[in-house]
């Protein structure tokens, strides 16, 4: 009984199938390994961005704060301000994720 042609080829193909079902696990594992390389690149990128925005809201905050102590100048001397509000300018956007 164990020696008959179908119960061989049962086996056959059941030893197949889990070669193939590890060689699927082993080919999705090695995708998430490259997706988590890919994400941590892209954090420390986004990171970077974030960084570089916030230097630039700085530089505006403080040339606000010139502004807003200089109209105020301007409002006590009953004049116009010398120069304009400045404003915060297009601020860079992020990547898209991998």
């Amino acid at each position: 009984l164990l020696t008959g042609d179908a119960f061989y080829t049962s086996v056959v193909e059941h030893q197949k199938a889990a070669e193939e079902e590890a060689a699927a696990l082993e080919t999705c594992r090695q995708e998430r390994d490259e997706q988590v390389n890919l994400m941590k690149i892209w954090k420390e990128d986004d990171m970077k961005r974030l960084e570089r925005n916030e230097a630039c809201r700085k530089a505006y905050k403080e040339e606000l704060t010139q502004w807003e102590a200089e109209r105020a100048k301007a409002k006590v001397e009953k004049r116009c301000p010398m120069w304009i509000k400045p404003k915060l300018g297009k601020l860079e956007a992020p990547l898209p994720k991998p």
